[in-house]
């Protein structure tokens, strides 16, 4: 006769669950931490831990439905397809190409020519 293992199909595992009770007793905690380093100096940490409460506060995104103005043909789906390392690559060089700083909301350095 074949010994059955595990527990029951369709039981719960009460391990996992015990686990995420107590994870979610640090939610506040950790949440503030994510905050803290979305804030701080480093660009690539500050743009991790946003990428993190935005995955987490609205999930991650899917592929456009919808064309965006200014976007050529076509680039949705060659985005769509990249790798998660890649987009934050191509968002990182966007980011360092204009001066844009996602920590606090604006251009690092005003740029001379818009001030006329």
């Amino acid at each position: 006769m074949e010994r059955k293992r595990g527990r029951p199909k369709g039981a719960r595992n009460k391990v996992t669950a015990a686990m995420r009770s107590a994870a979610r007793n640090h939610s506040s905690e950790a949440l503030e931490t994510l905050l803290a380093l979305m804030r701080g100096g480093d660009k690539r940490v500050s743009l991790s831990a946003a990428q993190e409460i935005l995955n987490r506060a609205w999930g991650r995104p899917g592929p456009l439905a919808e064309p965006v103005e200014g976007m050529e043909e076509g680039m949705a789906d060659r985005l769509s397809i990249l790798s998660d390392g890649a987009l934050d690559e191509r968002i990182r060089r966007l980011l360092d190409e204009t001066g844009f700083d996602p920590a606090v909301g604006r251009k690092e350095k005003e740029d001379p020519a818009a001030a006329d």
